[in-house]
């Protein structure tokens, strides 16, 4: 679920919660719209958090995980290619059986 546009960091939101505030206080507006502000203001910095740490770079990974995954993967190809080789094998053996079962009969 996306955050809504006013609790983003920053908006115009933000910005006019902080100078509602600064009224506030001078003007004496009521304590609803004072702590209204508030939230808005929160929200916003706790966006700004999650979004500051999500985006964060990554750390690289460590050497040995590289060579790990290399050899993992020429294992995995060597693996494949004796399955390939058998199969054709397999094959092979069914189409001469197939040609004696064919000539036999």
């Amino acid at each position: 679920m996306p955050v809504p546009k006013p609790f983003q960091w920053p908006t115009p939101w933000l910005w006019g919660a902080l100078l509602v505030i600064v009224v506030v206080e001078a003007e004496g507006i009521p304590d609803a719209v004072g702590s209204a502000c508030g939230i808005t203001i929160l929200a916003s910095l706790i966006y700004y958090a999650r979004h500051r740490r999500r985006a964060a770079p990554a750390e690289p990974a460590p050497a040995g995980l590289e060579a790990r995954l290399s050899e993992i993967e020429r294992r995995l190809t060597d693996t494949q290619e004796v399955m390939i080789a058998l199969s054709e094998r397999v094959d092979r053996w069914d189409d001469e059986r197939r040609q004696t079962e064919a000539a036999g009969s």
